[in-house]
């Protein structure tokens, strides 16, 4: 969602490996869903990669609000409500941004 201008639409050009049942596959979808990442600024993966887990990320952006790392969790998708899990990442995302953005200046 935060990769350099172009990226995402070179890579939403041309077919999508299904992982699970779960994996988005479809370019319009995918594109919509990266736009919701963008906007809310946290991701969701629901066994879209890995069957029985659950990841959520957070970009970590610099003084420019360009992502320069990012913090994920995944956790077995019986043990977590995803939702209830990304204001927790963000909260950490920016944390260590902070951080990063303070030993850089």
């Amino acid at each position: 969602a935060y990769a350099a201008d172009g990226l995402a639409e070179r890579l939403t050009g041309s077919a999508l490996a299904r992982f699970t049942p779960h994996t988005v596959v479809d370019a319009a979808k995918l594109r919509q869903e990266l736009a919701e990442i963008r906007r809310t600024g946290v991701a969701y993966a629901n066994e879209e990669l890995t069957p029985g887990a659950l990841s959520v990320a957070a970009p970590l952006l610099d003084a420019h609000n360009h992502a320069v790392a990012a913090l994920s969790i995944v956790v077995r998708s019986s043990r977590a409500d995803i939702r209830r899990l990304g204001p927790a990442v963000q909260t950490a995302a920016r944390a260590a941004a902070r951080e990063l953005r303070s030993r850089s200046s």
